[in-house]
């Protein structure tokens, strides 16, 4: 608990990652370090580096007209989907009262009519049983999809705009998850600075969309 960003972080020298531990001074004093255990190019006091780690999330927090843009987005592509998934419910439904209606035939026609034999009943019930369980996850999933999505987007951006405070008050467990999100491939340190960091989709849209800004200005 200690540790935080232990083995999350990389060494920027081996790629090794980071692992964490105390040191005892000559006074008897004890200090918290994060280093490489591998190359030891990393040896880095836990409030150091964890300080540079608050100050990173600080400069991944988006703009607040990009975080509208985003909202908007979210929301037409969300009421779109609503809408097809308004035509195709009942579309699943009939399909699903079909495939079961012709397993009960199925049945009649090798059980009671003995029209059919045990090899081809065997195959079609197959078949059918196959064709049923797809459509029933197919219209499970339709109705699963109702959700409060804006619900969801006010507190996607509050833990985005206020993701330094959130991590420092969260449990470990939240934040290695948090980290996790963020950070999908974790986080390279050579002893003094974060490396460039590969963060989850909703940054790297942000930081497309600030360098193709520039662009556009650069070009007036």
């Amino acid at each position: 608990p200690d540790f935080p960003l232990r083995r999350f972080v990389r060494c920027g020298h081996c790629e090794n990652r980071l692992t964490g531990g105390w040191s005892r001074s000559k006074t008897g004093r004890r200090y918290a370090y994060y280093h490489c255990p591998k190359c030891r190019g990393v040896s880095s006091r836990k409030e150091a580096l964890e300080e540079q780690f608050l100050d990173l999330l600080d400069r991944l927090k988006p703009k607040p007209e990009y975080l509208e843009a985003l909202r908007e987005s979210v929301l037409e592509v969300w009421r779109e989907r609503e809408r097809h998934l308004e035509v195709i419910r009942p579309i699943l439904q009939q399909k699903l009262a079909t495939l079961e209606e012709q397993k009960k035939r199925l049945v009649e026609a090798f059980v009671y009519q003995q029209a059919i034999d045990e090899e081809t009943y065997k195959n079609e019930l197959d078949r059918l049983r196959a064709d049923i369980t797809v459509t029933r996850i197919e219209r499970n999933e339709s109705e699963l999809d109702a959700l409060d999505v804006e619900t969801v987007l006010e507190f996607a951006e509050h833990v985005v705009l206020n993701a330094r405070r959130m991590w420092s008050e969260f449990p470990l467990k939240h934040r290695r998850r948090m980290q996790k999100v963020l950070f999908p491939e974790g986080l390279a340190y050579d002893g003094e600075a974060f490396r460039t960091p590969v963060t989850c989709l909703f940054f790297r849209d942000l930081e497309r969309s600030e360098s193709e800004e520039y662009q556009v200005v650069a070009r007036m």
